[in-house]
């Protein structure tokens, strides 16, 4: 029912259907406000509604029959599109985008907080709050599962958008290497991220499967990126080490890289594991071991055409075609094998 002045509207189902003047005052009583029954008691059966209410409202203004109808059909979805999930690299920006059909609309972004979502602000790595896209910007691996949408208001009716999921995890940009030490001194494995945010665990493997390092005898920086195992013996030998690395939701582990303890015959069997290939080559070459030092590429005639340090794949992409001597130093020996370049 509306009233305007002394008249009176009843409306059913959005449609007029009975208008009446009355001159006479409202009725206004001091015991609270009463829906569906008679204030103070049901006195009278029929004064009673049998039935059910729902989406009760009072407006301190007469509302148009416009108004009426939309208040009872609803609002028409003006949601033109929906924001949609999204997957950004670390330290790039991620963008949501929500538009309404209709003209003058308004836009409020929220980010779901706990079980709840809220309104977000033009601060921190939010931008476009109140505009129709969202920008988050500098994404971090902290970011990943974060939940918005968008509530879009356009004067009679108010819509909520779609959720739209951010995606982003770190990447490893480094991952550990085989150490090799001779006895009484230290290995040093390190693992290295795209994201400044991330934790890190050290694990090892001494043979009865990988467990968590701790800040103790040989071992430090089992937390940090760089884990060093000091005053290396033969027991290290063969020792694999790991790094679990986690940022947020975000979880990932390192390649495991093993101390190989340089002494007699040790690292002598190394050396002797080299075997270049492919031989002859078109420009790379795997030597199938991992070592530590520098190399030399020798031509025919005995000059150095390239040196460096020591890879286990190493580019000779630059040498024209011939047959080259090939020698790697390293702290336990030297050896020298034959490349062929076509």
């Amino acid at each position: 029912m509306v009233k305007s002045g002394t008249t009176y509207k009843v409306y059913l189902d959005g449609i007029l259907v009975n208008q009446l003047t009355h001159n006479g005052n409202i009725y206004t009583s001091n015991t609270g406000v009463m829906f569906g029954a008679m204030c103070g008691g049901p006195i009278w059966p029929d004064w009673e509604i049998n039935g059910k209410l729902d989406d009760i409202g009072i407006w301190n203004r007469a509302l148009t029959p416009a108004e009426i109808q939309t208040l009872y059909f609803g609002c028409t979805d003006t949601l033109a599109q929906n924001p949609t999930s999204a997957t950004a690299p670390v330290g790039t920006n991620a963008n949501f985008t929500a538009l309404s059909s209709a003209s003058g609309a308004t836009y409020q972004w929220q980010a779901k907080n706990g079980s709840n979502f809220v309104n977000v602000s033009n601060a921190g790595q939010f931008s476009g709050a109140t505009s129709s896209t969202l920008t988050v910007t500098s994404v971090s691996s902290a970011n990943n599962g974060l939940q918005v949408r968008c509530i879009v208001d356009h004067g009679d009716c108010v819509d909520t958008s779609d959720i739209a999921v951010l995606t982003s995890c770190f990447s490893l940009t480094a991952q550990p290497l085989d150490q090799y030490v001779v006895a009484g001194s230290s290995a040093n494995f390190t693992a290295a991220t795209n994201d400044p945010a991330c934790t890190y665990q050290w694990q090892t493997n001494a043979g009865f499967g990988f467990q968590n390092l701790s800040n103790a005898g040989q071992f430090s920086g089992v937390t940090s990126a760089a884990l060093s195992v000091s005053g290396v013996s033969q027991a290290n030998n063969n020792q694999l080490f790991r790094c679990l690395v986690s940022a947020g939701t975000c979880l990932d582990t390192t390649a495991s890289a093993k101390i190989v303890l340089s002494g007699v015959g040790v690292s002598e069997n190394v050396l002797m594991r080299v075997s270049v290939s492919p031989n002859p080559t078109r420009g790379s070459v795997d030597l199938g071991v991992a070592l530590e030092g520098t190399y030399t590429l020798i031509g025919i005639d005995g000059r150095a055409v390239q040196t460096g340090s020591i890879r286990q794949v190493l580019d000779f992409s630059q040498q024209p075609a011939g047959v080259y001597s090939l020698r790697l130093e390293t702290a336990a020996g030297n050896r020298v094998v034959k490349v062929v370049k076509e």
